[in-house]
């Protein structure tokens, strides 16, 4: 099938004879092309810029101007240039400016019998190159998916790159990821919709059979197209009539539908080929997978805030809780001895000023976990005294601090000495029944030196309860910082334990200094 089958045609011309023999020579190809004349180069710029055409045949001396003004144009249209004079220095300037091909006018007119060929090159050649630059943008998108997939597993991200790559891959108006949840499909993402449509977008969250083009994806798990009419999806959707060509793929993770990419053209005519499903179905693959991967890891984080949150309210249940439960105690009581012997309440009151102070103690100590920023401008020695405080308060024991205040760690370390100090103190309210702690923290060398000890009923160290959750959480805390951890203790000899930590060896984790 000819190239210039329903060609668009730009002549740039100024001798009328010219302008109407080429025109005969068209009318005798019986293409059906549409030729445009314009006697100027301002007027020849103007007309492309309005209208676009696939190919421009234009005089190169053209009232005074040359077609070397046309060259900006070259990048999207092919340009031939026409004239009367043969010189070849001329020629190669031109082509290497960019101008697709050069044809010199005979007095005959034999140049329009080969012209016909010319622009048929002209037009393959354009078509090639913007074949191979179709190519490099679907490599260049699917090579971003690809890297989406091993550099972020945030949702919102991996969504937004889909969307920005979409287009490279398969030029359209309107784009929807629709997830598959139980028996419906959900709104996950999109592009190119008015505003009016993203408050019903939002919300859509229809049966996946309820809409034809998307049930026929689910079931048959391949690709479906329709041409441009009335797409009943966003009929269902909104109750809008909105014609468009349609094209949607399945997002398949183990052969599992896991979603439907759609997308659609608003143009009249201008559907989807079959080389655009291809397009799309690999585009598709990386997609699942890069949306796959990111579920997996949002609904592990959720998991994780779950747990997390479980730990903090048993925590707040077995001290602030209690702590305060027994204050609440205290002040009833007190309450009603003020009404016998006010004298007598004395004793009761300070109770009830510990009780407070414990549990102010204990909600500084939870609000530091919950907000990291309070770790990284705290000092070591700092966030030791705060734990200690908590403890003495919970646990009603003696502490003695000995604690050098100038001592600088990097961020990972000290938050390793947080946790492992957080969890020898848990430790010793739950098993060691002491009644006294000693904590030093003092400059070694290039580092420093962390020991609690306790008088409690120790441990054997050939017991089962070495391998206890407290103490591995405290080990792996240590062997992650690069921390050389003692854990040593003697039945009814209590327990001591020794965190040293030497800025001359390289941390795992890095981090900065406070």
């Amino acid at each position: 099938m000819s190239l210039l089958l329903g060609a668009r045609l730009l002549l740039v011309e100024d001798d009328e004879i010219d302008a109407r023999a080429f025109q005969r020579m068209l009318a005798a190809l019986n293409r059906g092309v549409q030729c445009d004349v314009c006697v100027s180069i301002q007027e020849a710029l103007k007309a492309w810029y309005s209208a676009g055409y696939d190919l421009i045949v234009a005089d190169f001396q053209v009232k005074g101007q040359t077609a070397l003004e046309l060259l900006p144009l070259v990048h999207q249209t092919p340009i031939i240039i026409v004239t009367g004079a043969g010189d070849e220095e001329l020629a190669v300037r031109l082509l290497k400016a960019g101008v697709t091909d050069y044809v010199v006018k005979d007095i005959q007119g034999h140049y329009l019998r080969k012209l016909p060929h010319t622009m048929e090159q002209a037009l393959k050649q354009q078509r090639l190159k913007m074949a191979a630059e179709k190519s490099r943008r679907f490599a260049l998108a699917l090579a971003d998916i690809a890297l989406a997939m091993s550099s972020t597993l945030d949702l919102d991200r991996v969504l937004e790159r889909i969307m920005t790559n979409l287009s490279a891959v398969v030029p359209h108006d309107r784009a929807l990821l629709l997830r598959v949840e139980n028996e419906m499909l959900v709104f996950q993402h999109g592009s190119g919709f008015s505003e009016r449509w993203w408050d019903a977008l939002s919300d859509y969250r229809v049966p996946h059979d309820a809409v034809e083009e998307l049930h026929r994806i689910l079931t048959s798990r391949q690709p479906v197209m329709r041409a441009w009419g009335s797409y009943a999806a966003h009929d269902a959707l909104i109750g809008l009539q909105q014609n468009s060509a349609f094209l949607g793929v399945p997002l398949l993770i183990e052969n599992e539908v896991i979603g439907i990419l759609t997308v659609e053209r608003l143009t009249p005519e201008a559907s989807f080929q079959e080389d655009d499903a291809e397009r799309l179905t690999a585009f598709a693959t990386h997609a699942a997978l890069a949306l796959h991967n990111a579920h997996l890891y949002r609904a592990a984080q959720e998991l994780a805030t779950i747990e997390e949150r479980q730990r903090l309210a048993r925590d707040l249940h077995d001290s602030v809780t209690q702590t305060l439960f027994s204050a609440t105690t205290i002040a009833d009581a007190a309450q009603r001895m003020w009404q016998r012997d006010p004298a007598s309440i004395q004793g009761e009151l300070e109770t009830l000023r510990e009780l407070t102070q414990s549990a102010l103690a204990e909600m500084r100590t939870l609000l530091l976990e919950l907000k990291p920023e309070g770790l990284q401008q705290a000092s070591i020695a700092a966030l030791v005294r705060q734990l200690a405080s908590a403890l003495a308060n919970r646990a009603q024991l003696d502490i003695t601090l000995q604690l050098a205040e100038d001592i600088t760690c990097p961020l990972p370390v000290k938050t390793a000495l947080f946790r492992i100090t957080q969890e020898a103190f848990n430790n010793i309210v739950k098993h060691a029944h002491a009644s006294c702690v000693k904590v030093h923290l003092e400059q070694v060398k290039a580092g420093l030196r962390l020991a609690i000890v306790d008088d409690g009923v120790g441990f054997d160290p050939n017991d089962a309860s070495l391998t206890s959750l407290g103490l591995r959480i405290m080990r792996e805390r240590a062997a992650a910082t690069n921390i050389q951890l003692t854990i040593n203790g003697r039945p009814n000899h209590g327990t001591e334990i020794v965190a040293i930590w030497s800025a001359r060896q390289q941390t795992k984790a890095g981090g900065r200094h406070e």
